[in-house]
């Protein structure tokens, strides 16, 4: 998290300022606020070693000895130099750091007890969610982006069908060409499992072909097998006898 300072909109019309700015111009103000950061940075204060500041503001030696020295902008003692008001802000910044930091401390101890009862209370409540949504979220089959869980799977079977019946239609499914467009692929199978045969129709190699069911190899249905009812055998059957 990057760290800020305050920054009086109207520094420029100080007298100091306006006296350094006469010497240095825009470039002389712009390396006065660089010098105020690196103090903040710093702590408050930094010696007045002028080479190592000037490489770090990308100026000249010179300029920044005279704009510390020469300006009553900065506090020069002891081979450092610092800045009233920026020793001031920083007070006052870590007194409310220290008083919130108090507080945050005083809060937990009075109330540590009921605190951690309600934390804890809170960490059962969602882990029990998330193992109840495992449960729930356990998958029987998945592909592409269609998935079916174990229980959606044993309503299928509930309903009647077998599982070799259920497998194989997850299989036509899956080898289906626009599976794409579907979105849930219980749902899917249920609709797909309706169109099963039933006692009475027409099996081939023990399934039925089914035109709605899923398209063969070149993606063109197979027609449906229809058993020839019994009055048009008997027509055929006597067509055949004429002469």
């Amino acid at each position: 998290m990057a760290e800020y300072f305050s920054h009086d909109y109207d520094a420029r019309d100080d007298e100091k300022i306006i006296d350094l700015m006469g010497e240095h111009g825009w470039a002389g103000y712009g390396l006065f606020w660089g010098l105020i950061e690196l103090l903040y940075k710093n702590g408050g204060k930094m010696r007045t070693q002028y080479g190592r500041i000037a490489f770090a503001l990308n100026s000249h030696p010179d300029s920044v000895q005279d704009i510390i020295e020469n300006y009553g902008l900065f506090i020069i003692k002891n081979g450092f130099f610092s800045s009233k008001s920026v020793n001031e802000r920083l007070k006052k910044r870590n007194a409310k750091s220290k008083t919130a930091s108090d507080n945050a401390y005083k809060r937990w101890n009075k109330g540590d007890a009921n605190a951690m009862q309600q934390q804890c209370e809170g960490n059962a409540i969602k882990e029990r969610k998330v193992n109840n949504s495992k449960v729930k979220e356990n998958i029987y089959r998945a592909f592409a982006h269609l998935s079916i869980t174990d229980i959606e799977y044993q309503k299928l079977i509930d309903a009647g069908y077998k599982d070799k019946q259920v497998d194989s239609i997850l299989d036509d499914i899956e080898n289906y060409k626009q599976n794409t467009k579907y979105k849930s692929l219980y749902l899917t199978a249920v609709k797909w499992l309706k169109r099963e045969p039933v006692k009475g129709k027409q099996e081939m190699a023990g399934r039925v072909i089914d035109s709605e069911r899923a398209p063969d190899n070149f993606g063109v249905r197979s027609p449906t097998a229809v058993p020839m009812p019994e009055h048009l055998k008997k027509k055929l059957g006597k067509i055949g006898t004429e002469k």
